[in-house]
């Protein structure tokens, strides 16, 4: 559990570098595309995301009991800690996604980077589920490789 925290608190460091790297890029260019774009998609976009990681999960979850079945000495329950706090993770990047569009938006609250502070965390936040996306999707190929290896045709000298 917590080298799970320690490395979603380093993807996140990550994300929100490179989310303030696509912020000031976007102010020097004057272009506030992303932003309007992830005002608009962001909680419509994070939901597909763990929709599509869900279904990826289940994919590999069934492949790991598989193995687990016929390696007795093969544990899966580490994977599975992992499948569960992936989920956790992007449940609460929409969470956050959702606060802080309330808090940009709201009249109530006044801060002079408000909408930057926001649009950062906005860009982070897709970053994240991106990468996310990305993991667990790499996970798919990690237990085919194998099975592709096995499968090459043996190379002749």
């Amino acid at each position: 559990m917590l080298s799970d925290l320690t490395d979603t608190a380093k993807t996140a460091g990550a994300c929100l570098l490179a989310a303030l790297a696509v912020v000031v890029l976007s102010k020097l260019l004057n272009s506030d595309y992303v932003f309007k774009f992830l005002d608009a998609q962001l909680l419509l976009i994070l939901p597909a995301l763990l929709a599509i990681s869900a279904s990826t999960m289940g994919i590999v979850a069934t492949k790991l009991a598989d193995l687990a079945e016929r390696y007795k000495d093969v544990g899966v329950g580490e994977a599975i800690a992992s499948m569960r706090w992936s989920t956790i993770e992007q449940l609460v990047m929409i969470g956050i996604a959702a606060l802080t569009l309330i808090l940009k938006y709201s009249d109530k609250v006044s801060w002079s980077l408000k909408v930057d502070a926001a649009n950062v965390v906005l860009v982070a936040v897709f970053i994240f589920a991106l990468t996310a996306l990305y993991d667990t999707t790499n996970s798919v190929y990690l237990l085919l490789e194998p099975i592709a290896r096995a499968h090459e045709p043996v190379k002749k000298d």
